[in-house]
């Protein structure tokens, strides 16, 4: 079997989309399953500059100059994964594979993961470029995945549930999970002597942008900062510089210059180091659907503080897993119970680690090859 992964950026950009990526094409060369990762050359930062073929970790990687026309050779292929809804360049996909069927030519089966991607974060779009996006998701992107992918995969049953309220075909969408790399499984713990001077702390992974609303944190640890003692710790990628600038004249409004601290990227070990030693991991998103962040914290027995929007309550359950906030006094609540009640702590890392076992991605890619296999129909109602 050969599987072709289409994503619009990959390592070395850093995110929930492309680690997911790598993690699958790393479990599909374990099963001796010809993989090929194609990409662009762009990172979130700059376009172009990156290598055109590279192999990582034995995964072969083609990136293009101009990615948004790429359309995949079929000759030799039996899968076509593609991940996220942009609208190009699946529209050239979608259009060639649609074609090649109307005449009764071989294609490969089509699959794709949304991770979101169908029913995002309006909002986050430009007044323009959301008008036309939506028209093109509600015409041609949903009459495609009715009619031309084989198999869509969303990442929970909330996900589902809003493909099915845009009248997706519900026979063709299965349920399976994002999957948590196996180092927030196996690495030993470490208390770390260079966290202890921020220590207590909250912590935030993920990219810079509007959409992460961390805003919120820092406006309440503004307003809570006479009362309790604790840092906010904020690594990852400038998405967004002009939501970055903001952040910095909020936290210089707050006086909070020595509590809000940017770390930049952090990856690997570094990473599951941040989270053994923080209070909390948080994540008060306008918009999420299976945040990565949340579950590998979750792997590690570590609490976590989410907004309550409807994704994340489908994965963390207030006072059992951490804590569901959607105003201040809500935030309060999750800090001073944190801080003070270890049992609470206790439970809800013992909670954690037992409901992560069934993220790891031995376990996930068994079901995604069920998918590029035709078999998922075999469970009930198509949830993998």
């Amino acid at each position: 079997m050969k599987v072709v992964i289409i994503t619009r950026y990959f390592l070395p950009v850093k995110g929930g989309i492309e680690n997911h990526c790598y993690n699958l094409a790393k479990e599909l060369l374990k099963r001796d399953i010809d993989v090929e990762i194609h990409t662009s050359k762009d990172t979130l930062t700059e376009r172009g500059i990156l290598e055109d073929y590279e192999i990582i970790d034995g995964i072969k990687v083609f990136r293009y100059k101009d990615f948004w026309r790429y359309v995949p050779k079929d000759n030799d292929v039996d899968v076509i994964h593609l991940h996220n809804f942009n609208v190009f360049p699946h529209f050239w996909i979608f259009l060639k594979i649609f074609i090649r069927r109307l005449f009764k030519m071989r294609t490969p089966k089509l699959v794709i993961t949304l991770h979101g991607g169908f029913t995002p974060w309006w909002k986050g779009f430009s007044s323009f470029g959301g008008f036309i996006k939506q028209i093109y998701h509600k015409t041609l992107g949903k009459f495609f995945l009715n009619h031309v992918v084989d198999k869509i995969i969303a990442v929970s049953e909330w996900e589902r549930e809003q493909l099915i309220r845009e009248d997706v075909n519900a026979r063709k969408i299965v349920v399976i999970t994002n999957a948590v790399e196996k180092l927030a499984y196996s690495l030993p713990k470490k208390e770390s002597v260079d966290l202890e001077v921020y220590t207590p702390y909250l912590l935030f992974i993920g990219r810079i942008s509007r959409i992460k609303n961390l805003e919120f944190v820092i406006r309440n640890l503004g307003k809570i900062k006479d009362r309790v003692r604790i840092n906010f710790l904020i690594a990852g990628s400038i998405q967004d510089k002009e939501y970055y600038k903001y952040l910095n004249n909020l936290i210089l409004e707050f006086k909070l210059q020595d509590r809000v601290i940017f770390l930049g990227e952090v990856y690997g070990e570094s990473k599951y180091e941040l989270i053994d030693n923080a209070l909390a991991v948080v994540l008060v998103s306008h918009f999420e659907t299976e945040p990565l962040i949340v579950k590998e914290a979750m792997a590690r027995g570590k609490p976590v503080i989410v907004s309550n929007i409807t994704p994340l309550e489908y994965l963390v359950e207030n006072e059992e897993n951490g804590f569901v906030v959607a105003n201040e006094k809500g935030f309060m609540n999750a800090v001073i119970s944190l801080l003070n009640n270890e049992d609470l702590v206790n439970k809800m890392s013992e909670n954690n680690k037992a409901k992560a076992q069934e993220w790891r991605w031995e376990k996930v890619c068994d079901k995604i090859l069920k998918v590029y296999w035709g078999r998922d129909d075999e469970d009930n109602n198509s949830r993998i």
